[in-house]
């Protein structure tokens, strides 16, 4: 998989390599792209709505709904360990069984 230009530029400037201000520029503006596509699904606009001081009830409502998907995500994942723990365990019980012929 080959990486795009920004992507490269990404890469570089994490690192803390130093871009020139073409390159600079490039990456700002497909950062800004991707905040546009972030924002259009999931807010079905291309600008982030803004919270207002008068705002707090709905981003504690929004935090509400945050906190129970990551309680939900951490039942699921540890769901999903106790499930391949007995894939796990009956694949090493059963091991024996199939190198016995009938």
């Amino acid at each position: 998989m080959s990486l795009t230009l920004e992507q490269r530029l990404h890469d570089r400037a994490t690192r803390g390599e130093q871009l020139t201000s073409v390159e600079q520029a490039q990456l700002e503006s497909w950062y800004a792209d991707l905040e546009r596509q972030e924002s259009q699904a999931l807010f079905g606009q291309s600008i982030p709505p803004t919270f207002q001081l008068g705002d707090q009830e709905r981003i504690d409502q929004l935090q509400g709904q945050v906190d129970k998907l990551l309680e939900q995500l951490s039942a699921t994942t540890l769901r999903l360990r106790d499930v391949s723990e007995c894939v796990y365990s009956a694949s090493s019980d059963v091991g024996p069984f199939r190198q016995t012929r009938i």
